[in-house]
């Protein structure tokens, strides 16, 4: 009975586009992210607030001052962020809110997340509608046929700062298809440095769709130079529950 309720909640989460986040994956993305001296950060669809945790291990650290905040629509989820917040002695702040519908005011040191993944057949009507004024609102006119991570990327800009920093985990198509154009061609133009990784291993075993790192820094100090990422930078990221390990390399 246990084993087929987690089985209706992992596939209620994944209708909604929502993947968790291997721990080690939300610490290196944190550790980059926020870097010396970023102590403002923000998770948009937090979910059960993975980043914010793993932000707060690197912050609790180094800095004295923090100031994160996550943003997520579903309820349960909402709740269950919270709870998880209290019960590590987090001091964050949850809010149930629709993404897209909050306006960012270029603030925060860093944004970091993993968006959900909801193909265009399904993202649609009133939705598409929002996701796409948030994005044309962040300056880039997205077609009928973009997926809503494409917006939630361009609308994530809007909550940066000037030498801010993005760290999301994307659907491997941000490198290839047609509509992800304007969202690739923002990226550079608006940070400094834009790298991407790839894993050499399916990071989320459930999913179909496989996924880069986008680690995109100095934002409004761009264009951005080509990339000086390289293999032996990147960390070797085992999953707790698998006995193999998945090694994200340059792309």
């Amino acid at each position: 009975m246990l084993s087929k309720e987690l089985n209706d909640q992992a596939t209620a989460r994944h209708a909604r586009g929502a993947y968790f986040t291997p721990e080690p994956v939300a610490s290196f993305m944190a550790q980059w992210a926020l870097g010396q001296q970023g102590s403002r950060v923000l998770e948009p669809s937090c979910g059960e607030a993975q980043f914010l945790a793993a932000a707060h291990s690197v912050l609790d650290e180094q800095r004295e001052q923090l100031d994160m905040l996550g943003l997520e629509l579903h309820e349960p989820s909402v709740q269950a962020a919270r709870q998880r917040m209290r019960a590590a002695g987090i001091n964050a702040r949850i809010e149930q809110a629709n993404f897209f519908e909050v306006s960012g005011h270029g603030d925060f040191d860093a944004v970091i997340g993993n968006p959900p993944y909801v193909r265009y057949q399904l993202h649609r009507g009133a939705d598409r509608q929002l996701s796409r004024a948030a994005a044309k609102a962040s300056g880039v006119e997205l077609n009928e046929l973009a997926s809503i991570w494409a917006a939630f990327v361009v609308h994530a800009t809007s909550f940066l700062a000037v030498g801010g920093r993005l760290a999301l985990v994307l659907p491997a198509e941000l490198m290839f298809v047609n509509y992800a154009g304007p969202v690739r061609q923002m990226l550079l133009e608006r940070f400094a440095d834009v790298h991407l990784a790839v894993f050499e291993e399916r990071l989320f075993a459930d999913a179909q769709e496989e996924v880069v790192l986008l680690l995109a820094k100095g934002y409004r100090e761009g264009p951005a130079v080509p990339s000086t990422c390289t293999n032996s930078a990147m960390p070797r990221i085992c999953k707790p529950s698998a006995k193999a390990c998945a090694t994200p390399r340059c792309a």
